[in-house]
């Protein structure tokens, strides 16, 4: 089992030169799988990963210079998708600042999500690429992954954001803001819908 190695300011864990090592290993895994297979994989285990709320959370930015630690644009894309999927799932991690404030250029996934990737990558390559074909044919409901790339398509990060700054501007308090946005999202996740939010 791996341990939390990387600059952990509270719960928050950066990419740092002590945990680039694991940045490379789900690189790599990223690599040999390709894409789609690596997304599918990212998103069985978003879907089966047990949130909790309190737990560690890995922030992740995306590579734009060799001089700064981030991950290149694949992977990058397919974990953005993990954290859409992971707040869905508990919109409570809004309460958390690194989960409201994701973006473009950087995306929130829980630490043990990310731990369940590196021990994928220590797997036989094979036993990974068998497992993450049956995850694109049939192993999540149909239209699930394209459901979910649609939360990075309309952009809904940004979504959260401009619903948090209308709440205020209404006379809410940033806490307050904060609770009226989860409530929003936990009743638009209950009725099945995309979790999209409109002002």
């Amino acid at each position: 089992m791996y341990q939390a190695t990387g600059g952990i300011v509270g719960n928050l864990i950066a990419l740092t030169r002590n945990n680039v090592h694991e940045l490379e290993a789900i690189e790599r895994l990223s690599s040999f799988l390709g894409t789609d297979r690596f997304g599918a994989l990212a998103l069985q285990l978003a879907y089966e990963y047990p949130v909790k709320i309190e737990e560690p959370y890995q922030s992740i930015s995306k590579l734009h210079h060799s001089s700064v630690i981030g991950m290149s644009e694949a992977p990058f894309e397919a974990l953005r998708v993990v954290c859409e999927v992971v707040i869905n799932r508990a919109p409570e991690l809004l309460r958390v600042l690194s989960y409201r404030c994701r973006h473009e250029s950087r995306t929130t996934v829980p630490h043990g999500l990310w731990l369940a990737l590196l021990e994928h990558a220590e797997e036989d390559m094979y036993l990974i690429e068998s497992t993450s074909s049956r995850a694109i044919d049939g192993c999540l409901p149909p239209d699930l992954a394209d459901t979910c790339r649609d939360l990075i398509a309309k952009n809904q990060a940004m979504l959260d954001q401009n619903f948090l700054l209308a709440r205020k501007h209404d006379g809410l308090s940033a806490s307050e803001a904060v609770e009226s946005l989860i409530a929003h999202r936990r009743v638009a996740h209950d009725r099945g819908q995309d979790a999209v939010v409109n002002k």
